[in-house]
């Protein structure tokens, strides 16, 4: 049973018993500490009528944007996307909101490489079928 967990804010490897659990047994990603912390912050806001601060960090660095712009016409998102860190669904969504799109011609020969791919593939599995001849009983 695992019996230490890493606090999704602060980084620290802590005992369970430092994270709260909600009535159906679900264990929260954030210490108690930093639960605290953001429970405190959030009523703070709450009283002040301001909105509470956006508790998601960008992973878009300005060098990630600048390798996105550079190499998303020619590299499939796949590789891309393991190349930055970042999720293809991320990556894909990024793209769209800089107006990023792929180069018509680096696609056409993509499709044409993946045809000729597949292609192979079914002669290479047609000719390595086995037959059994004599085996039928009538």
């Amino acid at each position: 049973m695992i019996r230490k967990k890493t606090c999704l804010v602060c980084g620290r490897k802590l005992w369970l018993r430092e994270f709260y659990v909600t009535a159906s047994g679900y264990i929260l990603p954030r210490c108690k500490e930093c639960e605290r912390e953001r429970s405190r912050v959030y009523r703070e806001c709450k009283k002040n009528g301001q909105r509470p601060p956006h508790r998601r960090v960008s992973v878009w660095d300005g060098d990630k944007i600048v390798c996105l712009r550079k190499w998303f016409a020619t590299t499939t998102n796949d590789e891309l996307a393991d190349i930055l860190g970042v999720s293809t669904a991320s990556l894909s969504r990024k793209a769209k909101a800089l107006g990023l799109s792929k180069d018509p011609d680096w696609l056409s020969k993509l499709r044409a490489d993946s045809r000729r791919m597949a292609v192979y593939v079914k002669r290479k599995k047609l000719k390595t079928r086995k037959v059994n001849y004599g085996s039928d009983k009538l």
